[in-house]
């Protein structure tokens, strides 16, 4: 069991990087689907291309017809257009996919290898990244925009850091630009951006309590 959740968080995370390679912009992930403030289930994936939002399922294994009713049900109570990515689709889930307007994507069999040389891969790739982000932080110049930084850490995505920063969404773009312009944060998605906003201000705040002790 957790073999299989961990396969499935592996192919939500190729899951977005697939959609932001393909011109999509992932506004949120795992987001709650509630009627009358009960949560009832949860979207995947919500993306966004050409003004149309879509409400992403993912698999991890073959589309069945289930996957297909699962992802269309969500979609309409959503209020988005529906999407299910997945390793491959049986006979009679393409069938009903057609006929509900659900689009399907296929994902290439090079996610699924292996399980234990993606772990190991990921791993590595993480302790790169580890080392060489901590190499370049300046938390000098970070301290000084750690307001900003924590209301990017604790944002669901770029609309609620609008609101949080009480700001429009195009002067909000403009401070996200100004962080990448200093250093900050990278010239990428908004998730990754958030991504290095929580590491910088526990990094840079762990530092400043050892220093003030």
């Amino acid at each position: 069991m957790a073999r299989h959740k961990k396969l499935r968080r592996a192919s939500e995370s190729y899951a977005v990087w697939f959609l932001e390679e393909n011109g999509y912009s992932v506004l949120d992930i795992n987001r709650p689907l509630r009627i009358n403030d009960i949560e009832i289930s949860d979207i995947d994936i919500v993306a966004e291309k050409d003004g149309v939002v879509y409400a992403v399922e993912v698999k991890a294994g073959l589309a069945d017809v289930n996957t297909i009713r699962q992802a269309k049900v969500n979609a309409d109570l959503a209020g988005y257009k529906p999407m299910v990515i997945a390793r491959g689709i049986d006979e009679k889930a393409h069938i009903i996919s057609d006929k509900l307007g659900v689009e399907v994507i296929v994902l290439p069999d090079i996610l699924y290898a292996g399980f234990d040389d993606l772990k190991h891969a990921v791993k590595e790739a993480i302790y790169d990244f580890i080392e060489e982000f901590v190499e370049h932080v300046d938390c000098k110049n970070a301290t000084s925009q750690i307001d900003i930084l924590t209301k990017l850490a604790g944002s669901s995505n770029f609309k609620d850091f609008a609101e949080k920063l009480g700001l429009s969404l195009e002067e909000s773009a403009r401070v996200l630009y100004k962080l990448k312009e200093q250093g900050l944060i990278p010239k990428a998605t908004f998730r990754k951006a958030r991504f290095y906003a929580k590491i910088l201000t526990v990094l840079c705040g762990s530092l400043r309590q050892y220093k003030e002790r």
